[in-house]
């Protein structure tokens, strides 16, 4: 099976027979394209169907799927991604929650999770992949609603292993984001103590749905960041504080040894030339 997309009809296709979806009867139809200009948001088509009576009519271009002979590879690839997509996250929060850990560890030419349809994480690089999860490559694909179209298309389940091995061998490069989510919690609960439920509060409970959607983001991404901690095993409130101390420490003590290099290099010995290639070394491993 060879999977094929959808796509507009262009005016070489004139005179060709297509697939048509019909909304009124919600059903699939054989048309044949009339006229099809360059640009064009609507086209010319003859019904071919017999109940059809050979009606003619224009219609927006994106009820026109494919060129009639290929529908039957359409059926398929459209099926393959619905399997696919069957498997969801539990709720919003889950697929944020593993959508920031993407954004903070993985290279978007590496995978991400396809945001226009939660659960299905988009895999364009499995051997880089594997090498940073230590998984097996073939893990990725071993899920029987996986499919390679574009790139290996993973189901939530895979994802979602894929996450929490992700948060468990990288948790220093999640910590900046839960401790920055813990002091704005701190902070929103400060100013509640002072000033009282904010605004938005009592206007969800008359039914302002703007306030009513403030209320939910915040849910959610409360949700999301214990989630995150979860997978990463993150229980102690102060770890992710001492983590940002100590890197901040880090950077301190290195604008601190670097203008001992100089003084180091009048020494003009073997010694002092090891000792700089040592502490030069230190200095250039990478931060967490």
């Amino acid at each position: 099976m060879s999977f094929v997309d959808a796509r507009h009809p262009v005016p070489a296709d004139e005179g060709s027979d297509w697939l048509y979806r019909d909304p009124k009867k919600d059903r699939w139809l054989r048309v044949e394209l009339l006229i099809v200009t360059d640009g064009a948001h609507r086209v010319k088509i003859q019904h071919l169907d017999r109940d059809m009576k050979s009606a003619a009519e224009w219609v927006p271009i994106g009820r026109c799927k494919v060129p009639w002979k290929l529908r039957e590879d359409y059926f398929a690839t459209e099926e393959a991604w619905a399997r696919c997509r069957s498997h969801q996250p539990e709720d919003a929060a889950m697929t944020e929650a593993a959508q920031s850990i993407f954004l903070d560890i993985v290279p978007g030419d590496v995978a991400f999770p396809d945001t226009a349809m939660a659960g299905v994480l988009e895999i364009y690089d499995p051997e880089l992949l594997a090498e940073m999860t230590g998984m097996p490559v073939e893990a990725f694909s071993e899920h029987p609603d996986a499919f390679v179209h574009h790139q290996l298309n993973a189901p939530w389940p895979t994802m979602l292993e894929v996450v929490k091995v992700l948060a468990r061998r990288y948790p220093e490069k999640l910590l900046s984001r839960l401790s920055e989510h813990k002091r704005e919690v701190d902070e929103r609960e400060k100013e509640r103590l002072e000033q009282g439920d904010p605004w938005y509060v009592d206007e969800a409970k008359d039914g302002n749905r703007f306030a009513g959607r403030i209320i939910g983001f915040q849910q959610r991404n409360d949700r999301a960041m214990r989630l995150i901690a979860g997978w990463v095993g993150h229980t102690d409130d102060g770890l992710a504080e001492r983590h940002i101390a100590l890197r901040d420490q880090h950077v301190e003590l290195v604008l601190a040894v670097l203008p001992v290099f100089d003084q180091l290099r009048m020494l003009r010995t073997k010694k002092a030339d090891a000792l700089i290639a040592e502490l030069r070394e230190l200095i250039e491993r990478p931060m967490p």
